[in-house]
């Protein structure tokens, strides 16, 4: 569940860094942020760079082409890693890719 700090609240009492400089409150915490997506996605990107090695097809370098390789599906209701999209996205960047790959 995702916590909303109000606008304006009352100043927190500074704390020390190891250093014995002055720094503000924490805001968040750890329990406050929610990472449990990271998981299910690392699997995800595994998998779908295990499909792409299988068919000796180039592979994501970044953030960017990984999400560009993903597609909304309406049936599951959550994004997932297609090789079809990825494979668009490589002819549309100037990568020529055998028809007998896809």
């Amino acid at each position: 569940m995702v916590k909303f700090l109000p606008f304006f609240r009352r100043q927190a009492a500074l704390q020390k860094d190891e250093s014995g400089q002055s720094m503000g409150a924490r805001i968040l915490t750890e329990q406050d942020v929610q990472i449990s997506w990271m998981s299910d996605d690392l699997d995800e990107r595994i998998a779908f760079l295990q499909a792409l090695a299988d068919q000796s097809l180039p592979m994501p370098q970044n953030e960017s082409q990984f999400h560009a390789a993903r597609v909304f599906s309406d049936a599951t209701g959550r994004s997932e890693y297609r090789v079809d999209q990825w494979m668009d996205y490589l002819q549309l960047h100037g990568y020529s890719i055998p028809e007998v790959t896809r």
